[in-house]
């Protein structure tokens, strides 16, 4: 079971109910054109596959300025640029017409820090 929606670029996206989330489509700006992206459990990464993996599901746009929660993973948009993160793991992705990328590289910062560094003060 999932939850869809539809980004303002077209792409559709999933919230599942066992973790995993992620959008499909032509993403602008993706690594050497990947048309995927997907995360939980564990941190999302971009990846091909043979066409949109959700073009079947009925999904209505997310309105701008909303977004769709669930368990630790929340996705919104502003009309433009699409979020979806995950807080159990602080990272996720930004889709935007400008560019498309994973948040915090994909580490956690509660973990992985660069030494000498504390994530609760700047």
């Amino acid at each position: 079971d999932w939850y869809a929606f539809k980004t303002p670029d077209g792409l559709t996206c999933v919230l599942q109910r066992n973790g995993g989330y992620g959008c499909s489509g032509p993403i602008p700006g993706a690594p050497q054109g990947e048309n995927l992206v997907s995360g939980g459990p564990g941190v999302p990464a971009f990846s091909s596959a043979a066409g949109d993996v959700f073009a079947n599901l009925n999904a209505k746009p997310l309105p701008a300025g909303s977004r769709v929660s669930y368990q630790t993973v929340s996705c919104g948009s502003d009309g433009s640029v699409t979020t979806c993160s995950d807080s159990r793991i602080q990272s996720g992705f930004v889709l935007s017409p400008a560019g498309s990328f994973i948040i915090n590289g994909g580490r956690n910062p509660l973990v992985d820090r660069p030494e000498g560094t504390n994530p609760f003060m700047n």
